[in-house]
């Protein structure tokens, strides 16, 4: 089983605390509450800049959960990817979105606490269109989605609505739409919309 910050409990205390410092040093508050699962699949929109990284981290410190969160594989290429690994880091390669699905769904079924951050957008670049396959592994697995978020002109960010998957991929989606339609990333014009996603 890969090894990560979150299971290492003395060094996950330091890093946390140097986490909040860092969130406070930069004027930005937390809030939301974890759902009672163990397990579950957290989106975080907008994804618009690299400051959502060290941001969306020290959220995931705060709230102490054990979160594994997927990459682009150059992200984990030479010296650093052993510390993006280590603090969660899963890379992606390129393949099927279906494989992907499958390959998620696999590891989290041989885990019993854990967090899956996904980025709809998959890029920081503006989309029309989110990518659900976080759609797709919440409901084979029947986990929650935790609608995480950080808010650049709020200065706020943490854990929105929870949404459990009801098979109603439209009815479920509009409620995603609006909670984040309200939310503004670091660079508003290269939000996304959540747009006509498919299932």
């Amino acid at each position: 089983m890969q090894k990560i910050v979150y299971d290492q409990p003395l060094v996950h205390g330091t890093i946390r605390n140097v986490a909040l410092w860092f969130m406070k040093k930069r004027g930005w508050r937390i809030e939301g509450t974890l759902p009672t699962e163990r397990k579950f699949v957290a989106i975080l929109a907008h994804h618009t800049s690299n400051w959502d990284f060290p941001v969306g981290i020290s959220i995931a410190l705060y709230f102490k959960a054990r979160v594994f969160w997927l990459g682009k594989n150059s992200l984990f290429l030479g010296p650093m990817g052993s510390l993006m690994r280590w603090f969660g880091g899963i890379p992606v390669h390129r393949m099927e979105p279906a494989d992907l699905v499958d390959e998620v769904v696999g590891f989290l079924s041989h885990q019993e606490d854990a967090v899956i951050g996904i980025t709809p957008e998959a890029t920081r670049s503006r989309v029309t269109r989110w990518k659900t396959g976080f759609y797709r592994i919440a409901h084979a697995l029947d986990l929650p989605i935790v609608l995480a978020y950080l808010d650049y002109k709020q200065k706020v960010g943490g854990i929105g609505p929870i949404i459990y998957p009801s098979g109603d991929f439209e009815a479920d989606m509009a409620k995603i739409r609006e909670f984040y339609k309200t939310v503004e990333g670091k660079y508003p014009d290269t939000g996304s919309f959540v747009g006509d996603a498919e299932y």
